[in-house]
């Protein structure tokens, strides 16, 4: 492990401007040279060794036509052991289905999940891309601003009751925070899900996308995980593509319950979606992820 460690130390350090660049990312691509990348949140450091095996191994196979099924790929199992070895949220292959990309993930359980007419809460400061969603979705939007005090950000309950009392039907939570960095503690979450419970039909989208970069010392709790009725009335999105540095390459699946999934939410079982797009990101898939639905996607 010590050799691996330095070996990524020396791979650090090793990382330049110009090697950047070199990648042809957008990132480093979209601005002109005398301009110092710090915007779309892609992290600049070396693929991981395991990726770039894989990678490498793939096309040498020749495996660039369309992906198997899932059964096939492997993927539904390696998902649910992650999902169970990084949070503890027990997931089985059975319950992992692919879908497109994230921000296209939010648009269809949004659909799916909410009336034509209910709006969608956002909670701000937000992910930009979020609003844009939404709007694809056809909902308005309510913004609920998140609470300081004392330099510590948390859920406004009240302001995200009254938004549930004025008709919306649909809380969309980024658990992590982005950009405030908070990991919602489970008694936060809890009382969020025991709020929601009093609004007959209210469903929750928890991007928690950035789970798996939390400060040592702190634990990411999945928001299906606090309680039953959290799981049943969520939809959470998740994606390798933040700790793994792979937004390029596509891998995204789902997870579906056996007490309701795809099929009671209008969603098919099998999953023939076509690849779609977001217009903040052209090119870019990603996923939906939940306990009742869930999914892996490279980009949110």
């Amino acid at each position: 492990m010590g050799t691996i460690r330095a070996g990524y130390a020396d791979a650090f350090d090793a990382i330049t401007v110009e090697g950047l660049r070199r990648r042809g990312s957008v990132k480093w691509s979209h601005h002109a040279d005398d301009v110092l990348a710090a915007w779309v949140a892609e992290m600049d450091f070396p693929l991981a060794p395991v990726l770039r095996t894989a990678l490498h191994e793939a096309v040498e196979r020749d495996c660039t036509g369309y992906p198997p099924d899932p059964d096939a790929s492997g993927l539904p199992a390696a998902c649910a052991a992650w999902l169970s070895r990084a949070f503890g949220n027990a997931v089985t292959p059975s319950q992992i289905r692919i879908l497109p990309g994230v921000l296209r993930g939010i648009e269809l359980a949004i659909q799916t999940l909410s009336l034509p007419d209910s709006p969608v809460i956002i909670m701000t400061p937000s992910y930009p891309p979020f609003f844009e969603a939404v709007r694809l979705a056809g909902r308005r939007i309510v913004e609920v601003p998140m609470l300081a005090h004392d330099g510590h950000w948390t859920i406004d309950l009240g302001a995200v009751d009254q938004a549930l009392a004025a008709g919306a039907r649909t809380v969309l939570l980024c658990n992590p925070h982005n950009p405030l960095g908070r990991a919602f503690s489970r008694e936060e979450l809890g009382a969020l899900a025991a709020l929601v419970e009093t609004w007959r039909g209210t469903r929750v989208l928890s991007d928690e996308l950035h789970a798996p970069l939390v400060y040592s010392g702190t634990t990411h709790v999945p928001y299906c995980t606090v309680s039953d009725a959290a799981a049943a009335h969520s939809a959470t999105i998740v994606s390798a593509s933040k700790r793994m540095e792979r937004a390029g390459p596509e891998m995204r699946a789902d997870r579906a319950d056996e007490r309701g999934g795809p099929r009671a939410l209008g969603l098919p079982l099998a999953a023939p979606y076509p690849r779609c797009e977001h217009p903040g990101y052209p090119g870019q898939p990603g996923g939906i992820r939940a306990r009742r639905i869930v999914a892996l996607g490279p980009r949110g």
